[in-house]
């Protein structure tokens, strides 16, 4: 079987996931539609079941496995995911397509569902198939489609902000680069400007978050993260569709190297103008502040020096030669 991205479709559901989305987006339904043809074009992934309100199912399929099992479900309410249990028992795939989205008004065809066949349904589900709760479970909690989702929301913010927003590259950390920020958000604000974020995760691995500063609300519960350099090709369409004014990168700090290269090729590649606020000496010191681990001031050491810091430097163990530091530093930034 294959299932739509829909706005009440439990698993299936989009933007929030395992939820009936009531509130409007920013965005028409065909439009929408569209969208997730574009940035999910030719993905799915597997679900346990598929969901009744707009579900494929393959004539190969059905001729294996049979019908609907109207007997044992009545008018509806559960056939769907019995018959879809039955057919990856019998070695077919349910899949979700991620670049279709379908409109789900509710509660239409069967209406309010008085008698209760609803729980009805359920129990009969239950007892042809004692694993679906597990199987749903595991579902939710591994969350495949939530790449999918996260494509789609960083369409629409792009699709809403094209052309007329600044992007901050910047570190999670606070301190004197988030107050200058902060000031540079406000400014922008008063000028009518949005500025979106890419905001490094405080954990030091490959994430990178997505988040806006705007008077105008988008609701985008998806956009997580980006793992880089996995998610390359992923942040090179975000930044193509966004056309930023000015990239403005503030700091790098937080990522591991081969995260940053990617960010620093991503950016220099997408042909937006990119500036860059030094705050520090990251670019030349891996340490930030060309103070020795024994609290000595070293100056801006030969690179030779550096080797000998960072090998002295048990922090340092994920960074890079100090020479390929300041190459791809220097050629990134002769670029700004």
């Amino acid at each position: 079987s294959v299932t739509p991205l829909s706005n009440n479709a439990t698993i299936c559901s989009y933007p929030r996931f395992n939820a009936n989305n009531t509130m409007p987006l920013e965005i028409d339904r065909p439009d929408l539609d569209r969208m997730a043809a574009q940035a999910n074009r030719g993905r799915a992934v597997p679900v346990p079941t598929g969901v009744g309100f707009c579900m494929y199912m393959t004539a190969q399929a059905l001729d294996a496995v049979g019908p609907l099992d109207a007997e044992a479900f009545g008018k509806g309410y559960g056939e769907e995911n019995d018959w879809c249990l039955r057919a990856t028992k019998a070695g077919f795939v349910n899949l979700l397509a991620e670049d279709v989205f379908v409109h789900h008004a509710g509660q239409i065809s069967f209406g309010l569902d008085e008698g209760g066949e609803y729980d009805q349904g359920q129990a009969a589900l239950l007892a042809k198939h004692p694993d679906y709760p597990a199987r749903i479970g595991q579902f939710v909690q591994a969350d495949p489609g939530r790449r999918g989702r996260a494509r789609l929301d960083r369409a629409r913010l792009a699709r809403h902000f094209s052309g007329r927003a600044l992007l901050f590259v910047t570190h999670a950390w606070g301190g004197g680069i988030q107050r200058h920020i902060d000031d540079m958000i406000a400014q922008a604000r008063a000028e009518g400007t949005s500025v979106v974020l890419l905001q490094i995760d405080r954990t030091r691995n490959l994430e990178v978050h997505v988040s806006y500063r705007s008077p105008e609300f988008l609701y985008l519960p998806n956009l997580g993260s980006l793992y880089l350099p996995r998610d390359a090709d992923d942040l090179a369409g975000f930044l193509a569709a966004l056309a930023p004014r000015l990239i403005h990168v503030h700091s790098l700090a937080g990522l591991r190297w081969s995260a940053a290269g990617a960010l620093m090729d991503v950016v220099a590649g997408c042909g937006a103008p990119y500036a860059w606020t030094l705050h520090d000496y990251s670019p030349v010191c891996h340490r930030n502040h060309l103070v020795q681990p024994d609290g000595r001031y070293c100056g801006l050491a030969p690179v030779a020096e550096c080797r000998a810091c960072l090998a002295a430097d048990a922090d340092g163990f994920e960074e890079p030669d100090p020479g390929a530091r300041r190459a791809t530093f220097g050629a990134f930034l002769a670029g700004a």
